[in-house]
């Protein structure tokens, strides 16, 4: 990257702090609204915000490290926006349980926080496998990977317009558009779909090809990588 150190590490810690805040103020409200708090809830929640942290963590660290590599950044890209459910989910999980009528921000949460998996993992897992481990591709040709990679986590989101019962919870899609709109929208979540798993599929098999053609410090660098993934 070609920003100041400065301003690198203003926005590696910025990251990070949107995680934590997120994950803080999620563990809040659940206190302040999940009856009965059970250990089970807790525990739940806390295995959440840990996988979260981790990605956020990682992420800091390497930004902090090695400025100049990408997957630093993709790790704390992802960590945040895995942890965007974070604050509203426990609230609208209460909701739903009780029966009463969602408001406008908890139907919101429930559409849109739904397909966020996606460009989360793409963040997080795909481009990042395809750039171990020094921030660069393979070869030119893997770059279709990561372009479906981006366009898979991207197509994916259209599934918060898309008509139909959601897959978390108990009820149709609020934000779902009807007629022609709506079958494009689910058409290009389709697509999405499947544009994500072709392109992490396609990141695995690269990783694999870049470990068999690996040698010394960047064939141990990626023993490493499987040993954390492990």
């Amino acid at each position: 990257m070609t920003m100041a150190p400065r301003t690198r590490t203003a926005l590696a810690w910025l990251l990070f702090g949107a995680t934590f805040a997120c994950l803080a103020a999620g563990l809040a409200v659940a206190l302040a609204v999940v009856r009965p708090l059970t250990l089970g809830v807790l525990a739940e929640g806390a295995l959440a915000a840990v996988l979260y942290l981790g990605f956020a963590v990682l992420g800091l660290v390497l930004c902090l490290r090695r400025p100049d590599n990408p997957i630093g950044w993709l790790l704390g890209a992802s960590g945040l926006v895995w942890s965007l459910n974070m604050p509203a989910e426990a609230w609208v999980d209460q909701l739903v349980e009780s029966g009463r009528p969602l408001p406008l921000a908890a139907q919101a949460h429930a559409a849109v926080g739904e397909p966020l998996w996606a460009p989360a993992i793409a963040l997080g897992v795909t481009l990042p496998l395809l750039l171990l481990p020094g921030g660069r591709l393979r070869s030119p040709r893997w770059r279709w990977a990561a372009a479906a990679s981006v366009a898979g986590g991207t197509l994916s989101m259209t599934a918060a317009v898309e008509p139909g019962p959601l897959v978390t919870y108990p009820f149709a899609n609020p934000f779902g558009l009807a007629g022609p709109a709506g079958t494009v929208a689910t058409a290009l979540a389709a697509l999405g779909g499947l544009l994500h798993v072709s392109s992490l599929a396609a990141a695995l098999v690269c990783l694999v090809l870049r470990f068999r053609a690996a040698r010394g410090v960047e064939r141990q660098q990626l023993r490493w990588v499987a040993a954390g993934a492990a």
